[in-house]
């Protein structure tokens, strides 16, 4: 009866000590299950950071020292220069002033030169912008191969790749260029032809503001890129990427793409990819995305 007595307890203490353990593993087990989802969740917020960093940094590339938002303004003046110079000439001939048509006539060839050389200049800053974009893109990854992967007891992540690169604008963003009033007949030609937005007395992006008759060979682009506001500068920004207007995939696929852009780009959306898993076998994609803004124009004298 007494050695009954004495094992009783032991039983359930023993009982008790095998509860406690399958408790314990199938607490270890429910919280490595929930690591397992949780885990690219974790990589993706390690990988928006990275992504971020790289789309801001490449984002300023694209008006350093303000070199897009004044092209855009020198157009606009350089565009204005050429229709003056056509209306100059024009009254002279009708007038018939034949002393002064030479003068003219120099002075118009002279606008219209400059606003070929100029469109040059601007396709050269584009080319510059896209390399410069670029060298920022291969800097990124020159560090992420040389990281590790990371890993976790029973989990591991390979080194995020950036698979795509895109140049554009952010959709509603107008050009910088304010609307000169010192030529009436100019500014009412480009109202006609919806190339002002009345409401802020800014030229409209995307367009190529073609010059009336003789001059309409002549190309003057201007691209999105946000006005000063009361002598504040819009500083570079992340943007959702619904609002990203792409003009060309300049990387594809992990590799540089040969794509033509017509634009001067002013923001930048990236995609980055890691694959993560067991150690056994990587399974899942982990895809981000991110877009940035470049600076805005500043104020000009």
């Amino acid at each position: 009866m007494m050695n009954k007595a004495i094992s009783a307890p032991r039983k359930r203490s023993g009982n008790m000590l095998l509860l406690t353990m399958i408790s314990g593993l199938v607490m270890v087990g429910t919280i490595f299950v929930m690591f397992i989802f949780l885990f690219p969740q974790m990589m993706k917020g390690m990988m928006q950071n990275s992504a971020e960093a790289l789309a801001l940094k490449t984002a300023k590339t694209l008006n350093a020292q303000d070199q897009s938002g004044r092209m855009n303004n020198i157009i606009a003046r350089c565009r204005e220069l050429v229709f003056t110079s056509r209306e100059t000439y024009n009254r002279v001939n009708s007038l018939g002033y034949k002393h002064l048509e030479p003068l003219s006539r120099q002075l118009l060839n002279e606008a219209r030169n400059n606003a070929q050389m100029l469109d040059d200049q601007r396709e050269l800053l584009l080319q510059s912008n896209i390399k410069s974009a670029l060298k920022e893109a291969e800097t990124a990854e020159l560090s992420i191969k040389g990281q590790k992967e990371f890993s976790l007891p029973g989990m591991t992540a390979q080194a995020p790749k950036l698979t795509n690169m895109d140049l554009g604008y952010i959709k509603g963003v107008q050009s910088n260029v304010e609307v000169s009033a010192g030529n009436p007949a100019l500014i009412q030609y480009d109202k006609d032809h919806d190339f002002i937005q009345e409401s802020s007395n800014l030229y409209v992006s995307n367009i190529d503001a073609r010059l009336p008759d003789a001059d309409c060979d002549l190309q003057f682009k201007m691209f999105p890129l946000p006005a000063p506001v009361r002598g504040n500068v819009a500083p570079a920004r992340l943007t959702a990427p619904t609002v990203f207007v792409s003009c060309g995939q300049v990387i594809k696929n992990g590799k540089p793409n040969k794509v033509k852009i017509e634009q001067l780009p002013s923001a930048v959306k990236l995609e980055y990819v890691s694959q993560v898993g067991t150690k056994a076998t990587v399974t899942q994609g982990v895809k981000i995305v991110t877009c940035a803004a470049a600076d805005g124009a500043s104020v000009q004298p």
